[in-house]
Parts: structure tokens; sequence; C-alpha cells
């Protein structure tokens, strides 16, 4: 067994731990797919070069759909972080209001009627407990409409130009060119042979 091969028992590919056939049929992969950037237009270009026409337009089709998702990712990953943390704040912070709203409330129907110093104390700092928690809870949940925004605003749209399809030909080898290639070595083969018998008979 192969170093790799002890890590594919769950069907799963590891990329740190690979084996040599893996790294070959990887290295093959690379030469036959190709992507290229317009640094101009931002245009991304994708092209896969297989034996099977068909199968040249669907991994062109999967690499072009790897490609959005990992670029979605890379540029909304920090924004993705900041909207679940706020998200997480958030709830906490509702929470804490919706208990202080709850302990000021049942402070108000367990003291009816009751005019004193410490009750007016008490009421009061369970009211300012409550608006600091609603604040809070207000802020926070502004926040976090602007980091929902904000991922909104960092995911790329992406429009495709020209979309995979099955080649009507195959891109190489080119079959014209060789036949040409055939036909001129052979032209000059023979334009060389019968100089040469020339020279053998004038001899």
């Amino acid at each position: 067994m192969l170093v790799g091969e002890e890590h594919l028992s769950d069907g799963l590919l590891n990329p740190f731990i690979l084996s040599e056939d893996q790294e070959e049929v990887i290295k093959k992969l690379r030469e036959r797919i190709s992507v290229s950037v317009d640094k101009k237009t931002y245009v991304i270009t994708a092209s896969v070069e297989m034996q099977d026409p068909l199968i040249s337009a669907q991994i062109a089709q999967l690499v072009v759909e790897k490609l959005q998702d990992y670029i979605t990712e890379y540029r909304t990953q920090k924004a993705k972080q900041d909207y679940e943390f706020t998200k997480q704040v958030y709830e906490e912070s509702k929470g804490t209001y919706y208990k202080a709203q709850q302990t000021y409330a049942a402070f108000e129907d367990s003291n009816k009627n009751i005019i004193s110093a410490s009750y007016r104390t008490e009421k009061e700092r369970l009211k300012n407990d409550m608006d600091l928690a609603y604040n809070i809870y207000n802020t926070l949940a502004q926040k976090l409409e602007q980091d929902r925004l904000r991922v909104q605003e960092r995911t790329p749209v992406y429009t495709v130009i020209e979309p995979a399809t099955v080649p009507l030909k195959a891109s190489s080898p080119k079959k014209l060119l060789i036949l040409i290639g055939f036909v001129f070595l052979a032209g000059v083969g023979a334009v060389g042979w019968i100089l040469f018998k020339d020279a053998v008979f004038r001899n």
C-alpha cells in the first residue's frame, strides 16, 4: 500500500498526502487544464484539452464552477466571519434585553400601589438595565444588517461570456498540418532522391 492510499478508505482525497499514481494524474491534468486572467478586463479564460470532446466540455464547466466558488469564498471569508460573530453577540444581547424586560415587568406587577424610596430606586435601576440592554440590542441589530450587506457587497457577480461547449473538431493534433508536413517531406525526399540518383549515374 502506498502512503496516500491509507487515507482514501473513506473515499476522500487528502491533498497533503498523495500516492505516486495520484501525483501523476494531477500532473497530467495540469498539462491539460489551463486558466488565464486578463489583467485589464478581469476576464478569466479556462480551457481543457481531452481526447473526448464531451469530457472536455464537462471538465471545463466544472473548473469554472470551482473557480467561482473559490473566488467567492476568498473575497467574502472575512465579511462572513464578522457577520457570524455579530450574529452570535446579537442573539446574546437579545436574550439579555428580553430577560431585563421581563424582570422589570415582573417587578412592576408585584409592587403595585407601593410608593417608597427603595421602590423608586429599584424601579429606576431595573429600567436603566432594560434601557441599556435595549440600546446594545438595537446597536447590534443595526451592525448585523450592515455586516449582512457587506457580505452581499463582497460577493462577486459572475457573467459567463462564453459557456463551455462540446467542440466540433479537435484542437490538436492538427491533422491538416500533419498531412501538409508529410506531403512536404515526401516532396523533398523525392527531389533529393532524383538529384542523388542523377549524380550517381553521371559519375
